[in-house]
């Protein structure tokens, strides 16, 4: 049944929240909620609906013009059905005790590529320029200077399309409204705030990308002197469980479902209702109200295909492509396919069979008790990359290890090298390694340069190819996203060790905002210790990423 107007207003203020409600458009259950919280305000003898200040921003907006790709370059900014019910929604619903806006906040969680940021520029440009805010002070805050140089350059380039007549004087890092003495500046989470906040308008671009919520305090408490200030929170979502932004798309959900009264946020949750919809494209709609407008099926297909065939792929695609939070905790390489990997072989034989072939090492060194572990990678002449891991462990952790059950089992079966005393001894990590390199030519061998400056003193005088290998997310992402799609091709094979597979199994991934990703251990024993050990991945890693980073072994350097 199609839902009338019957609030006493031009029909495209209603619009968007009664096609939904009445299932034309379709939506996830959350913007529904917020479509009947919207049209239920009519009812209010307290506020009341203003078409002027509801359409200002839309009229503004449509005076920029886009600068980026052919399709849209040079063309006005036309504002989809849905950006303009958040804009109707955020300026429109006025207070009549004081006849200042009702939301204060705004909360915008949507996938990516439907404009977000984009929008967001221009918001902040009608805050600096036709919100009528003298001395305005419009702070973008994005998680990364990356990322905020992205927010500049969207607002500067917008700008121009207005500033014919030099309203706008632009710096490094802000635009300055001359006529009310008013200024925009972007910034990035790890700037120094020396000059504090005092913010009208406020923009907090990727909110689930911050560490903390240091930002929103500081922003939220500068608006006190404005007579009303707004904070907009853009995001997609995120896979930290525990971020300040799930806690308060958390408090959203709540308000819309009525648990929680707060008239002055607006929430904005663009998501799926359930996780097994990432698979209907019926329901991609409800993730991405802009699919086929600036999204379109085959780049989520191709999103969907890629995530089922790359398992490090899966928590970014689906947290910023299918708007779904989740956590990163699960395996990252099946049990089966490293199963399916594992054979016995002789590194001698597989480097003498090859016509050409590559030898590099990575060494995880443990800086206790624990495991330390030594990796060998061959990557033949055929594309075939061959891995055998030695791990060490010294003898007092047979006794006092928490996994010792297991150490000794393997110490027992010969997976072990013991080392005398309660620490390791590296030495016999050295000697393992001159025993190989007597075999096979080592062109580098990767070492995590924390706690191991001795060790290398002594590689080095033997003559042995040491080179550092950084730890950082942003260094092992590219072995770790190659070795997930080599083992799918059916081209790594592992040296059958217990250890090894063990390791394997106690490794998730660890993403960042930029799509970085590296192993990292799951989760943790109630004692708050995490018995799980991922060395023998770590150095396996290694030897794969000191092969990629070079152009002298790694033939395809260049378009990997």
């Amino acid at each position: 049944m199609r839902l009338e107007n019957t609030y006493g207003v031009s029909d495209r203020f209603v619009e968007y929240p009664l096609r939904v409600l009445n299932g034309e458009i379709i939506a996830g259950e959350l913007i529904k909620l917020q479509c009947k919280r919207y049209l239920d305000l009519f009812s209010r003898d307290d506020l009341y609906f203003d078409p002027d200040k509801a359409e200002k921003p839309i009229k503004f907006i449509s005076k920029l013009k886009h600068w980026e790709s052919s399709q849209h370059c040079g063309k006005p900014f036309i504002l989809q059905d849905w950006q303009k019910f958040l804009i109707y929604a955020v300026y429109g619903w006025i207070r009549k005790d004081n006849d200042t806006r009702l939301i204060r906040q705004a909360y915008l969680q949507i996938s990516r590529k439907n404009g977000k940021t984009s929008l967001a520029a221009a918001l902040a440009l009608y805050a600096l320029i036709g919100d009528g805010e003298p001395g305005a002070s419009v702070d973008i805050v994005a998680p990364s200077s990356a990322q905020s140089h992205i927010a500049l350059t969207a607002a500067q380039n917008y700008g121009a399309s207005i500033n014919k007549h030099g309203i706008l004087k632009y710096r490094n890092s802000d635009i300055l409204f001359k006529h009310t003495n008013s200024r925009l500046k972007v910034l990035s989470s790890d700037s120094k705030y020396n000059d504090g906040f005092n913010t009208s308008t406020g923009i907090i671009d990727e909110f689930h990308a911050f560490r903390d919520n240091a930002i929103f305090n500081l922003i939220t408490s500068s608006m006190g002197a404005r007579k009303q200030p707004l904070l907009l929170l853009i995001t997609t979502s995120g896979f930290d469980l525990y971020s300040h932004c799930k806690a308060y798309r958390d408090v959203c959900i709540e308000i819309l479902k009525g648990l929680k009264t707060d008239d002055t946020i607006l929430p904005l949750i663009y998501e799926l209702d359930d996780d097994k919809e990432v698979e209907d494209e019926n329901c991609w709609k409800k993730c991405c109200p802009s699919l086929d407008i600036t999204v379109s099926k085959e780049y989520m297909r191709e999103q969907l295909t890629k995530m089922k065939n790359m398992p490090s792929e899966r928590v970014p695609i689906l947290t910023k492509t299918f708007n779904v939070w989740c956590s990163s905790s699960s395996t990252w390489i099946p049990k089966e396919s490293i199963e399916d990997a594992t054979e016995d072989f002789d590194l001698a034989e597989v480097f003498n069979s090859c016509d050409v072939a590559q030898v590099t090492a990575g060494i995880d060194l443990a800086a206790t008790y624990d495991l330390t572990t030594l990796s060998i990678m061959i990557r033949t002449n055929y594309g075939d990359y061959y891995f055998r891991t030695w791990c060490f462990l010294p003898e007092s952790a047979l006794n006092d290890a928490f996994n010792k059950e297991l150490y000794r089992q393997w110490s027992r079966e010969g997976h072990l090298i013991l080392t005398s005393g309660n620490v390791t001894d590296y030495d016999y990590v050295l000697k393992q390694l001159l025993d190989i390199n007597d075999k096979l030519p080592i062109q580098y061998i990767a070492y995590d340069s924390y706690n191991s400056s001795q060790f290398i003193i002594n590689c080095t005088e033997h003559g042995l190819p040491v080179k550092p290998f950084g730890q950082s997310l942003g260094n092992f992402s590219r072995a770790t996203k190659e070795f997930e799609r080599l083992i799918g091709l059916g081209k790594i094979h592992i040296h059958n060790n217990p250890i090894v597979r063990w390791c394997f199994e106690n490794a998730t991934l660890k993403t960042d905002h930029n799509d970085n990703v590296k192993p990292i251990k799951s989760g943790k024993h109630k004692d708050g210790l995490n018995p799980a050990k991922i060395d023998c991945v770590i150095s396996m890693l290694e030897a794969l990423g000191i092969y990629l980073n070079d152009p002298h072994l790694n033939p395809s350097f260049e378009i990997l």
